[in-house]
């Protein structure tokens, strides 16, 4: 990456909001080690900031709205395509292979980074995800670890809590596509603060009953008016890309308070 590359990049986002883990003091974490059943992910750990003296430290949020949410008439997007809202290439990470995914490949794409693909049966059935927008438009990166990232900005038609809901009722489910059944264990985490109506955190380990690498993702979500920006994180526990997953995020959403 060039010295204007990384330059324009930091004069886009500036010094209070390059990414999320520093714009909130967090620090990103790897756990060691360990078996199944007791291995902590690596994972956007927030670490918070310590209180002042006789000031209680908050409690951690697994949603945030804004004063945008409450106002009357928070700032939309002029009517812009959600395709219009996707970072450009020079914002993708050094060592991934970047494409806009076409309408007819949006679905599969989404359903293997989420490890929920379309079609598949989820126990419970009230876990399984809601259909992309017809208007969705997709960014997915790949390297050569088998790390994906991926940024889905879509119009809907309900509010981010709505889908914060399912995460918190879903924490357990199983998805059995093909013969073979993966767990789901998923759990709330920080709510980015990116300064828009709504925002969201969520990590998920995926393990597979055909054994194999234990896999995780690290979603983050942000809504203003009826646009989405959800983005997401697949690899393995030691491979997981929590910063430039941070950076496509916190770009797409600058794109979007900007539009």
């Amino acid at each position: 990456m060039s010295v204007g590359h990384r330059f324009r990049r930091f004069g886009r986002i500036g010094a209070a909001a390059t990414l999320v883990v520093i714009a909130t003091g967090c620090t990103v974490q790897v756990a060691p080690s360990g078996t199944a059943e007791t291995q902590v992910p690596t994972s956007v750990a927030v670490d918070p900031a310590p209180a002042q003296a006789g000031t209680p430290a908050p409690a951690p949020q697994d949603v945030t709205t804004t004063t945008a949410a409450v106002a009357a008439g928070s700032a939309g997007t002029g009517g812009v395509s959600p395709s219009d809202l996707l970072v450009d290439a020079s914002y993708v990470p050094e060592g991934y292979t970047s494409e806009i995914v076409p309408a007819d490949r949006r679905a599969s794409v989404v359903g293997t980074v989420t490890g929920i693909p379309t079609g598949a049966a989820v126990d419970p059935s009230n876990c399984t995800p809601q259909p992309l927008a017809a208007d969705a438009a997709v960014l997915l990166a790949t390297d050569a670890n088998a790390a994906n990232l991926m940024v889905v900005v879509e119009r809907v038609d309900a509010k981010l809590l709505h889908l914060v809901t399912q995460w918190r009722n879903c924490r357990d489910f199983t998805v059995a596509d093909g013969g073979s059944v993966v767990r789901h264990r998923a759990e709330l985490t920080a709510a980015p603060p990116v300064g828009v109506d709504e925002s969201a955190g969520l990590r998920t380990l995926i393990e597979s009953d055909a054994g194999g690498p234990t896999q995780q993702t690290v979603t983050l979500a942000a809504q203003q008016g009826d646009y989405r920006v959800t983005a997401v994180a697949l690899g393995r526990l030691d491979t997981i890309d929590t910063v430039g997953l941070d950076t496509l995020f916190t770009e797409t959403v600058l794109n979007l308070r900007n539009s």
